[in-house]
């Protein structure tokens, strides 16, 4: 019975207490919320003098470097074939003097004159070609000058005025469309075969036209086989790099360009004009490679490093197969690379030679120091003492000159006499040293104008200076000649950072960017929120809140009774709590949106009191057990 009794005790205690927790719980997050939302709109801090951290950190980096960590260097010279098979270069192209007619070739002849002929003839297979009134003539393996001699010859006998000492015909033979040649590649070319390319082909551009050559191939021995002998080798390092065309001759029907492997492969990276991979030919220095790529740029160190893989015959065992060797550059001409060297042409590091000026000065910042270099010569650069406007905004008593000490953690400070400086006396012209920091501060008396900004209903809008400290509203508007006739005195709007102030009167100081706004009188009420038709209701003196909101359709299913809020045109808010607030004239009414509850579940509030009851009975028979 006792059990029983204190279970109907507890009951209710604990179910006032779990409701009065989560009614706690809201009530602390939404006031979290309102917090949150609040420190979103406070105004930030500006402070246009620099701070500490700027002043004493600036020289943390001695030294800098700009070389990259990682430098992409590729194969040189073979991009140069990439992606051309489809341009033309043939089209305008002369006819080669020694270029010899076969098969396939098309020639055109010309009679102008007394006798008028132009004709296209085919050469067939057999190099002859067939031509009316004269037969048929062979052409085979004579070049352009050949066979117009001998064609015209065949002419004169048929045109008697082609031969006369004073001819009234003339011949001419040209080229029409050419036959193409076949031309077999072989070795590290990226299209081995046999290929047909133009006729007027020279060993690069049969290359282009068949995709160059594999980075395994060598661009130093390119070889071509005629009739089973090697009658030419280009080294195209020699075309790319110096622009030598005298081996790169034009090739004939039937011709092998072999490329064989390439000899050597040797990486240069770093501070060089042309970083990339290059193949060295027998007796080639590492001098030679430079030059490839275009030697040294000027930042350089004078020792290069060479990093080289110990080849498999020398090695002792594997796990010491790399070696590190540092030359002078001035050896480079003795020095023979190998096979898999890299060589890394390391830049001088750039040391940090730099002053700061911080502060009241036209251009501070960074500046770039010499040894000889004086504060005044610093303030200078950063635009000069000497603008007796600029001047006035300095404080001019107490510069400070920040010097970092290497032996100890707070620096040195020396305090200038910018006046004394102006004059000329040199003890405040101290000698300056490297990551100085010179600061002027400004003048806090000299101030730029505080200005107010009056919009709207006044006699003399625009911008007002505050000529005096703690300057009110209500002189304010009275320098602008007061309001017209058509301002809304009840709804002047000011605003401070973006927000707009409520006014009780005009009895409150104006602040430096303050904004004024009088608006006209605006003869409506809006009405917004759960209404069936929010918008402008006309403004009835005396009319009571409800009145507005049933002008504006009444308030939805969903509406709030209470809470409903009236935002007056100056910036004031009531809310409707017993009693409805008065409604004026530019106001703005919201009427909010109800809370949606959950219906309460009977059968869910008696299982869970159930559960308690249950749970506070055996409590109470473990303690008076």
């Amino acid at each position: 019975m006792k059990a029983f009794k204190l279970t109907i005790l507890f009951v209710p205690i604990l179910i006032v207490s779990q409701f009065a927790q989560q009614d706690i719980k809201e009530k602390i997050l939404n006031v979290e919320d309102l917090l949150k939302s609040q420190s979103q709109e406070l105004p930030k801090l500006v402070n246009d003098m620099p701070t500490e951290e700027e002043i004493f950190t600036m020289p943390t980096e001695p030294f800098i470097s700009t070389q990259k960590d990682t430098q992409e260097v590729n194969y040189f010279g073979y991009d140069f074939f990439q992606s051309r098979q489809k341009i033309s270069i043939f089209d305008n192209l002369p006819v080669p003097e020694d270029y010899q007619l076969g098969p396939g070739d098309e020639i055109v002849i010309s009679l102008w004159g007394d006798a008028q002929i132009r004709s296209a003839y085919l050469i067939n297979k057999n190099g002859e070609l067939f031509i009316d009134k004269i037969g048929l003539v062979n052409l085979s393996g004579m070049n352009i000058s050949q066979s117009k001699a001998h064609l015209q010859k065949k002419f004169e006998r048929v045109y008697s005025t082609l031969q006369s000492p004073d001819p009234t015909t003339f011949f001419d033979l040209s080229l029409g469309r050419l036959k193409s040649i076949n031309v077999t590649f072989l070795g590290e070319s990226e299209m081995p075969g046999i290929h047909a390319v133009h006729p007027f082909s020279t060993i690069t551009t049969a290359l282009i036209q068949t995709g160059g050559v594999k980075t395994t191939g060598s661009l130093r021995d390119v070889q071509i086989i005629r009739n089973g002998k090697v009658v030419a080798k280009l080294d195209l390092y020699e075309f790319l790099i110096h622009g030598v065309t005298q081996s790169d001759i034009r090739i004939h029907d039937k011709d092998v360009i072999f490329i064989p492997l390439r000899k050597s492969t040797i990486t240069l990276e770093g501070s060089v004009n042309r970083p990339g991979i290059y193949e060295s030919k027998l007796k080639e220095t590492l001098q030679d490679i430079i030059m490839f790529a275009g030697g040294f740029v000027y930042n350089a160190q004078s020792k290069i490093q060479i990093k080289r893989t110990i080849p498999i015959k020398d090695r002792t065992d594997d796990d010491n197969a790399l070696e590190i060797k540092y030359i002078p550059i001035s050896d480079c001409g003795s020095f023979v690379a190998v096979d898999g060297d890299i060589v890394t042409a390391h830049e001088i590091f750039q040391e940090s030679r730099f002053v700061h000026v911080l502060g009241q000065v036209k251009s501070p910042g960074k500046y770039a120091f010499e040894d000889s270099m004086r504060v005044l010569d610093l303030l200078k650069l950063a635009g000069g003492l000497y603008d007796e406007s600029f001047w006035k905004t300095i404080h001019t008593i107490r510069a400070e000159l920040i010097r970092p000490q290497s032996d100890s953690e707070y620096p040195k400070i020396f305090e200038i006499d910018l006046r004394k400086l102006k004059d000329g006396i040199n003890s405040e012209n101290i000698c300056l040293q490297n990551w100085d920091v010179l600061l002027i501060r400004s003048n806090s008396k000299y101030q730029s104008p505080k200005k107010v900004t009056v919009t709207g209903e006044v006699n003399v809008p625009g911008i007002y200076t505050i000529r005096e400290e703690n300057e009110t509203l209500a002189n304010l508007i009275k320098r602008t000649g007061g309001f017209t006739n058509f301002a809304f005195v009840e709804g002047v709007k000011m605003y401070r950072d973006g927000n707009q102030v409520v006014l009780r009167d005009y009895d409150i100081s104006v602040l430096d960017g303050d904004n004024l706004h009088i608006p006209v009188h605006p003869g409506v009420v809006q009405v917004v929120g759960e209404v069936y038709k929010p918008g402008f209701v006309q403004y009835k003196k005396g009319a009571s809140l409800n009145y507005y909101i049933e002008r504006a359709g009444g308030r939805t299913l969903f509406a709030e009774k209470k809470g409903t809020i009236v935002i007056y045109a100056n910036g004031d808010i009531k809310i409707k709590k017993w009693f409805s607030p008065e409604v004026k004239e530019g106001s703005t009414i919201i009427v909010n949106t109800a809370e949606i509850k959950e219906p309460f579940d009977i059968t869910e509030f008696l299982k869970e009191t159930a559960s308690i009851a249950a749970s506070t009975a055996t409590i109470f028979y473990i303690i008076t057990k």
